[in-house]
């Protein structure tokens, strides 16, 4: 099997599980750490760091691993509730494929005509403190190259950090960029 037509049925079989949690949640171990996670909500993966959609789930796992006091969980689509704050940080875990979603779910997956990532990189850079940087979640299945174009169209570095497989086939890899602007 080809790595697209597999990496869809891997995507899909996962959207199948995000969809089956029962209403109240459920309880999912990642790294050690248990997270209630929400039906429709991309559960921490080995792409992503604690991480979730939900606003009710991401601040019950920020109060449960201590980070209450240090890290505010915020809803909002894209920066669109931000208004001119700026940030130290910004970390991402968009959608790695342009590929179209019919759903919320498929949307945390896949970005029909890649417009969350390019919405992104038009203004995370009105966002960034002087000095700031963005931690950037990414695919060797995913868009790398255009996600590329994207951050240098925004005036963006990019640095690769880490690399890591699923597996020993290592045909599914998951990586982190350090991304400032130039």
């Amino acid at each position: 099997m080809d790595l697209p037509s597999f990496t869809d049925q891997w995507q899909t079989e996962r959207q199948q599980l995000f969809k089956s949690v029962h209403p109240d949640g459920r309880m999912v171990r990642y790294m050690d750490k248990e997270f209630l996670v929400y039906p429709g909500t991309f559960w921490p993966f080995a792409d992503s760091l604690p991480l979730v959609r939900h606003f009710q789930g991401a601040t019950h796992n920020a109060r449960m691993h201590g980070f209450a006091g240090i890290m505010e969980v915020r809803q909002s689509d894209l920066f669109e509730s931000l208004g001119d704050e700026r940030f130290d940080v910004v970390t991402a875990n968009l959608p790695f494929r342009n590929k179209p979603a019919c759903d919320v779910v498929a949307m945390s997956q896949w970005d029909t005509d890649f417009d969350t990532n390019t919405r992104f990189f038009a203004g995370v850079g009105r966002h960034l403190r002087p000095g700031g940087r963005i931690y950037f979640a990414q695919s060797n299945f995913g868009e790398v190259e255009a996600t590329m174009r994207l951050a240098r169209s925004a005036g963006l570095q990019t640095a690769e950090l880490a690399r890591e497989a699923v597996d020993d086939t290592r045909r599914q890899e998951f990586l982190v960029y350090r991304m400032t602007l130039a």
